[in-house]
């Protein structure tokens, strides 16, 4: 059935958006308990960890966080609403499944905006942050990925699911009230 975009199906369209927007923002920045992993490599070889639990959050940068948009269009008589946001999202929300590794790229864009502080050799003060420690902790950071993987938070998921609901029951009464109005307006021979 095609929905017509009326004024009280867009505002809740519109409601459904701005809150999952909003409550998206206040999750990524929220700090959140998450395994951590403290290895020791030899050779290139995992030779033993340690799991912990640590608090951070997920968007230190807010990078993510501004990118956060919705639109909503009508196609063909149906209302669709669409959100934006940086492509790494899905890593965030869904995590990384151990086995792969992330884009070394992507990796070496965010140690560079990422106030990391490298330690040198021995661990005895921070060592200068220029081409050749960016690469090395991106390939520290991407080999750890590909070992451990990186736990998701759910962030977008959790809001969609918590509004949903509400979505649904307010269009779904707004779409019950239309037929019944178009049912009393038929015609009776």
């Amino acid at each position: 059935m095609a929905m017509s975009a009326d004024a009280q199906t867009l505002s809740f369209l519109n409601d459904f958006g701005k809150s999952v927007i909003n409550d998206a923002a206040i999750e990524l920045g929220a700090r959140q308990a998450k395994k951590s992993y403290r290895a020791t490599w030899k050779n290139g070889v995992l030779r033993s960890y340690q799991t912990t639990t640590k608090r951070y959050s997920s968007d230190t940068t807010q990078r993510l966080k501004k990118s956060l948009k919705y639109e909503i269009k009508e196609v063909q008589g149906n209302i669709i609403i669409i959100f934006k946001a940086e492509e790494y999202w899905y890593y965030v929300n869904f995590g990384r499944k151990p086995g792969t590794y992330a884009p070394v790229n992507v990796i070496r864009d965010w140690v560079r905006k990422k106030p990391i502080k490298p330690q040198k050799g021995g661990g005895k003060g921070f060592a200068k942050v220029g081409k050749n420690t960016v690469n090395t902790l991106a390939f520290l950071i991407n080999r750890k990925i590909k070992t451990f993987g990186i736990e998701g938070t759910r962030f977008f998921s959790k809001t969609v699911d918590i509004y949903k609901q509400d979505l649904s029951e307010r269009l779904g009464k707004r779409i019950a009230k239309d037929i019944s109005k178009q049912i009393l307006e038929w015609p009776i021979q």
